[in-house]
């Protein structure tokens, strides 16, 4: 049988459009699979805080085991980027942030329980926050996260150690903190200083040195490091370091996008998450171990540290009623959660 030229001709044109048609079909393909995994991860630490350098550390390891198929975003100020408040929706929608990562007081307008963390003097030992991603406290608290529909990625260690600062004289003992305008971490942080008689007053970091100045303060308690951050040792005259309190930062993402990640990029992450716990830990001893420095000399300020039996003071005046007032804002599982944290 025969076939025309015409028809050849027309059958070979034919050939020819679908190889190229193909060949498109392949390269948009290969572009489409060549575009990265991006997480859009927001956090509130100033740029030269010790979490955005773990965060930093974070994303370069990601980026440099996937071969930067998967890419971590980082927005924080002076960014422009959502009010924190917003971080859980958002995250938990997928639209504009697939992850967020925000300190344990923050978290506690969501999840109250967060707030164990702030019991005085029960969760600082360094030991303590070694076991802790791991612990059951920390999957009775996943509980509550994923009800709000986000999955918690890594936790990082921020500060086991406070300060108090004032001017007039030195904070000691509880009852130093008596009739006192001092700055309240979070709710359930000002109640308890209520118990040992101060007047405290909730404000965002931001709004401390304004207070101070106008009088609405006159004492300061918050983390070490965001105290030498935030240079408070330059606006006060005497600083009292104790383990207080403890400050964590949370690190959740959207779960759905951590489970369209090609399973070798999911480990990846996950494992750089666990890295990253360890890598905020080596950065905030180190900083924190040069604080008191940075307050003797660049705030000329007199530098107490807390001793055993000032210590003592404060465990017997504020830990047990803390932990009844904590147990009493949270009765389904505040008990539950201080006898899992007392295991650690």
């Amino acid at each position: 049988m025969s076939i025309s030229k015409h028809k050849y001709g027309a059958w070979l044109a034919a050939g020819r459009r679908g190889l190229v048609a193909a060949l498109l079909l392949v390269t948009a393909a290969s572009a489409q699979a060549a575009e990265p995994y991006v997480m859009r991860l927001a956090h509130v630490a100033p740029l030269d805080h010790q979490m955005t350098w773990s965060l930093q550390s974070f994303a370069t390891e990601v980026k440099e085991r996937t071969n930067g198929e998967v890419l971590i975003d980082i927005y924080t100020k002076p960014r422009p980027m959502p009010d924190w408040h917003e971080f859980p929706g958002l995250v938990a929608e997928g639209k504009t942030l697939e992850a967020a990562a925000i300190p344990n007081f923050f978290w506690v307008q969501k999840v109250p329980e967060m707030d164990v963390m702030m019991i005085p003097h029960f969760f600082t030992k360094l030991e303590q926050l070694k076991k802790f991603p791991h612990s059951e406290a920390a999957q009775l608290l996943e509980e509550k996260f994923n009800k709000l529909g986000v999955k918690t990625l890594g936790w990082m260690h921020a500060s086991r150690t406070s300060v108090f600062h004032s001017s007039d004289k030195p904070i000691l003992l509880p009852s130093d903190l008596k009739g006192r305008k001092i700055t309240a971490m979070d709710s359930f942080n000002k109640e308890v200083m209520e118990l040992a008689g101060a007047a405290p007053v909730e404000l965002e970091p931001y709004q401390v040195a304004k207070a101070l100045k106008e009088g609405q303060l006159d004492s300061i308690l918050t983390d070490i490091s965001s105290s030498v951050g935030l240079q408070y040792d330059t606006m006060t005259k005497y600083v009292t370091i104790a383990p207080f309190f403890s400050a964590v930062y949370h690190v959740f993402v959207n779960p759905d996008w951590l489970a369209k990640l090609p399973e070798q990029h999911r480990k990846v992450v996950l494992e750089a998450a666990e890295t990253l716990h360890q890598t905020s830990i080596t950065i905030w001893e180190a900083r924190a171990a040069g604080a008191p420095d940075v307050f003797k000399y660049r705030g000329k300020m007199t530098v107490h540290m807390q001793t055993p039996e000032e210590q003592s003071a404060w465990i017997d005046a504020l830990q047990q009623p803390a932990i009844d007032l904590f147990v009493k804002r949270n009765p389904e599982d505040g008990k539950r959660l201080v006898e899992l944290m007392g295991k650690l």
